[in-house]
């Protein structure tokens, strides 16, 4: 009994074992399928609700994931969901394995969207050269990819690379840049923020009236911005009237901006404002209050405006310190602008380059493929004309009458030829006679060469001629000289009904194989009396004629 149970237990193991293998399997699938779910969830809402994306995140165990395009795809969404909720990631580990991978998988896409966000949290850490040179990478996967919202994304933060480091032309650049793309995506609120920017730059460049012109198009579509941009656009638009000396238009776009949105540049707007007015005290606790601002360069108006001000009311000590302040943002910009606008000029070049050597290729390929199909095109007119040529010989044998009507109009292809056989036998005979000879030798050479060149020309504007007819065009103001060139074309096209056309007329005038060559063409009476330009009693009696003159 108990050597039965043993068996039995024994049996049942590797199917319980099996079952638990299964089981743990589908287990591992279903978890996988669910994260990979949630990556597509946080990436699908991570532009408009960052703080969902990065919840979704927060919930999936990293360990979890097995394959590496996954974590890749992690690292790029927690990279970019931290950075849009306004944090700093301590260090690049997470990015900079997400960018490994994608080019190992060539994932252009995310490849750029990753430069583009390593070089954002590096613009938040103040490393502005390490940003310049991530952001320039991923312009250029964006732009040879045709990735318009990365683009617009990376011209954006450009914008702020440049006017941190002071490179004037470079961010009007990238700023018009910035404008271009975002027409293009057709974006109201970028839009917006483009045009602000663009008349930032030329405001920087003391070109006021230009400054002006782009705010005003910024204003078109304020009511379609946030809080934020709002405040920015109007104070800017402030900005411009106090240039105009328009100091209670300018108030009233400073006061606006600073109640949608309290901001730093308000602030120093509207106490230059009132200095104007005479309200020092008020003024100096404005721009006092303003010197909370992150911004650099507004940090920078505000030291020199302040220390301007301690220096007119004789606190020469106030201004002092804050003139050293200045200079010391003053020589940390002029120690990154030079190495920052070389950077991006380097890639701009490099670009460049490799646009120009692409279009080399392209010329060089396209050059050589003419000179082949040119070259074809004369080993098979060579043929033809060899062809036709027996043809020609091989009448001329078996029949004198045959042979005399090859004279019948006047072929200036047939009379190249016998010039080219005359010149070659001349060469021959010179050749065996006399080496002196040499430059009479060359100069038939050359005759030879136009020649050719010569009956390449009358098989062209027969060729014209042959397909003016083709289209039911009239050839009434072609001359037979003209048209003898289209019979000589047809020759070549058509050696077998001409050959046949030999065989059997006598001696046909230059109309009359003109009137063979459209029946050939399959034309009625009516179209052949259209191209000849003549009445449809003058084509019947040209077909009475030719039959006339039909071999008995």
């Amino acid at each position: 009994m108990q050597s039965i149970l043993v068996i039995n237990n024994i049996n049942k193991r590797p199917f319980t074992l099996c079952l638990c293998v299964l089981a743990m399997t589908l287990l591992t699938s279903c978890s996988q399928s669910n994260t990979n779910r949630s990556l597509e969830t946080a990436e699908n809402v991570l532009s408009e609700k960052p703080d969902s994306a990065l919840s979704i995140l927060c919930e999936i165990d990293y360990a979890t994931l097995k394959e590496d395009k996954y974590k890749a795809l992690y690292g790029l969404l927690y990279t970019a969901a931290t950075y849009k909720e306004h944090n700093v990631l301590d260090n690049d580990s997470l990015i900079d394995y997400s960018i490994r991978i994608f080019k190992d998988y060539s994932d252009s896409y995310h490849l750029a969207d990753a430069y583009y966000y390593k070089g954002a949290m590096n613009y938040k850490r103040k490393q502005i050269e390490v940003c310049a040179n991530n952001l320039k990478k991923a312009e250029r996967l964006s732009i040879e990819n045709n990735f318009v919202l990365i683009t617009n994304k990376v011209y954006e933060l450009l914008i702020y690379v440049n006017y941190i480091s002071e490179n004037k032309s470079l961010r009007m650049e990238y700023s018009k840049k910035f404008l271009e793309s975002s027409i293009e995506l057709n974006d109201q609120p970028l839009i917006a923020r483009a045009s602000a920017m663009v008349a930032s730059a030329y405001a920087a460049n003391n070109m006021t009236d230009s400054a002006y012109l782009y705010i005003k198009k910024g204003l078109n579509y304020i009511n379609s911005v946030d809080a934020v941009l709002k405040a920015d656009i109007l104070v800017y638009v402030g900005e411009m009237y106090y240039e105009k000396q328009q100091f209670n238009i300018s108030e009233k776009y400073a006061i606006e901006s600073d109640s949608i949105d309290p901001n730093p540049h308000a602030k120093m707007l509207l106490g230059k404002i009132e200095y104007q007015k005479g309200n020092t005290l008020k003024a100096e606790s404005l721009w006092k209050e303003a010197l909370s601002t992150n911004d650099q360069k507004l940090k920078k108006q505000l030291y020199r405006v302040l220390s301007n001000y301690y220096a007119a009311v004789g606190q020469s000590h106030e201004a002092y310190l804050l003139l050293q302040k200045l200079d010391s943002i003053n020589n940390d910009i002029n120690d990154n602008s030079k190495t920052i606008q070389e950077l991006q000029l380097k890639f701009d070049r490099a670009k460049s380059e490799s646009e120009l050597y692409q279009k080399l290729i392209y010329s060089f390929v396209i050059t050589a493929l003419v000179c082949v199909i040119l070259m074809l095109f004369l080993q098979y007119h060579k043929r033809k004309m060899k062809s036709f040529d027996d043809r020609i010989c091989s009448l001329s044998n078996e029949n004198d009458m045959a042979k005399s009507e090859i004279g019948l109009y006047v072929s200036k292809v047939a009379g190249y030829e016998n010039d080219i056989s005359c010149n070659l036998e001349k060469i021959k005979s010179l050749e065996t006679s006399d080496r002196a000879k040499q430059r009479e030798i060359d100069s038939l050479k050359d005759e030879i060469s136009a020649l050719y060149k010569s009956i390449m020309s009358e098989l062209q504007k027969g060729s014209t001629i042959y397909e003016t007819v083709k289209s039911k065009k009239t050839i009434v103001h072609y001359k037979d000289e003209e048209l003898n060139s289209l019979i000589d074309f047809f020759k070549i096209i058509r050696s077998d009904a001409f050959s046949e056309w030999l065989k059997k007329y006598e001696p046909l005038s230059v109309r009359q194989y003109l009137f063979l060559i459209l029946e050939d063409l399959g034309y009625d009476d009516h179209d052949i009396a259209d191209v000849l330009g003549v009445a449809d009693t003058t084509v019947r009696s040209t077909r009475f004629r030719i039959k006339k003159k039909v071999r008995s």
